[in-house]
């Protein structure tokens, strides 16, 4: 080896160093998964919330003509806002808000969890639909 050593440029007095370097663990920051599920059916844009609360978004974005469909502010689907006739959300369980964007032309129908009294009091769904 020392022939290689020489070739190498490597001296053969030199001390060889390990590092070892000290395994950590880290924290990581919470994480939450968006729960809504769109599907494209036929013509109608059917978004299922999940058990957790939701915070479901449809709006049209205007400048490629697409409907956007956000859970937590995070977009989840986006489709060509004329392949789309109806837009159903059922917000599932959990404490939902479900908000229709004013630029949605199409018509929704959006079903919270329960129906019932308590369904629009604080701590249960709130369904907006906005439109112009």
């Amino acid at each position: 080896m020392r022939v290689l050593d020489s070739l190498l440029g490597r001296s053969r007095h030199r001390a060889r160093t390990l590092f070892h370097t000290l395994l950590e663990v880290e924290v990581l920051e919470r994480r939450v998964m968006p729960d809504a599920t769109p599907t494209l059916v036929g013509s109608t844009l059917a978004i299922f919330g999940g058990p957790n609360a939701d915070h479901i978004g449809v709006t049209r974005d205007v400048t490629t003509d697409q409907l956007v469909v956000t859970d937590g502010g995070r977009e989840v689907f986006r489709v060509a806002s004329a392949a789309v006739n109806l837009i159903t959300v059922n917000a599932g369980a959990g404490n939902d808000l479900v908000v229709i964007g004013p630029t949605v032309t199409q018509d929704a129908q959006l079903f919270g969890d329960t129906a019932g009294p308590t369904r629009f009091t604080p701590g249960g769904d709130v369904l907006i639909y906005t439109w112009s």
